[in-house]
């Protein structure tokens, strides 16, 4: 399970979310998949933060040939918007581009340390 919180700007509450995540691998294709489900009851709401009522997203990492991978990301949520979508829009996708650059970031500085996980087939 995890715990993320939104900062949002004033005058609104930050966002909260509570998800259990599955980590599972195609024996064949040696794809590493991660589940994200909603969890929202797993811990209390906290004050002045107002609870996702419904998230569900997904992680691919897809091995090629060439020893590169693929990285698809895909996240949905069923909260309404609370701004205009032309001031929401661009706030959640710097946070998506700010989370894959972060990723790559950290897999480009532990590259040469020949990190191996038991669980992941190589």
């Amino acid at each position: 399970h995890s715990y993320t919180e939104f900062s949002v700007p004033w005058p609104l509450n930050n966002q909260d979310l509570v998800t259990r995540n599955s980590l599972i691998q195609d024996k064949n294709s040696k794809t590493v998949g991660i589940r994200i489900e909603n969890t929202p009851g797993k811990i209390p709401v906290r004050k002045h933060v107002d609870r996702l009522p419904y998230f569900e997203g997904s992680w691919e990492i897809v091995p090629r040939e060439d020893g590169e991978v693929i990285v698809i990301y895909k996240i949905f949520t069923g909260q309404k918007p609370w701004l205009p979508r032309w001031i929401v829009d661009p706030i959640i996708e710097y946070g998506l581009w700010q989370t894959l650059i972060d990723m790559r970031k950290e897999i480009m500085e532990k590259n040469g340390l020949s990190t191996r996980l038991e669980y992941i087939a190589d």
